[in-house]
C-alpha cells in the first residue's frame, strides 16, 4: 500500500496503544519518503467526539468520513504500517495546514 502524508486512512488500534482503542481513521503526517522507507508512520487519530480541550482538536467534514469528525492533534502517535487498513481519502490542504500549525504550537519551545 501506497501510504501518504494528508491521507486519512483506517487504522487498527487493537490491541490499545496510548489510550487509542478500535479501528479508527487516523491522518497520516508523516512525509512520504520517510512513509516509504520506515517500517513506522506518524499518525494522528480521529474521533467523531469532541473531547475536553477543544483547542488542539481540528474539526474536519470530508465525504469519506461517516461522521463529523474531530482530529485529535494531542494524540499523535507512531504505528507500524500493518496497522494500516484501508485508505480513505485526502483532506483538504487548509486543513493539513491547521494541522501543521497546531502541531508547531504543541511542541514550541516554552
Amino acid at each position: 500500500m501506497n501510504i501518504k502524508q494528508g491521507y486519512i486512512y483506517l487504522v487498527k488500534y487493537n490491541p490499545s496503544q496510548n489510550g487509542i482503542k478500535k479501528i479508527r481513521p487516523s491522518l497520516i503526517i508523516q512525509n512520504n519518503y520517510l512513509n516509504e522507507v520506515l517500517d513506522t508512520i506518524i499518525t494522528i487519530p480521529l474521533s467523531s467526539l469532541k473531547k475536553k480541550r477543544p483547542d488542539y482538536q481540528i474539526k474536519i467534514q470530508a465525504p469519506f468520513l461517516k461522521k463529523e469528525s474531530y482530529i485529535l492533534t494531542e494524540l499523535i502517535t507512531s504505528i507500524t504500517k500493518n496497522r494500516i487498513k484501508k485508505e480513505l481519502g485526502k483532506i483538504p490542504q487548509s486543513d493539513f495546514e491547521k494541522v501543521i500549525q497546531t502541531l508547531e504550537y504543541i511542541v514550541q519551545k516554552t
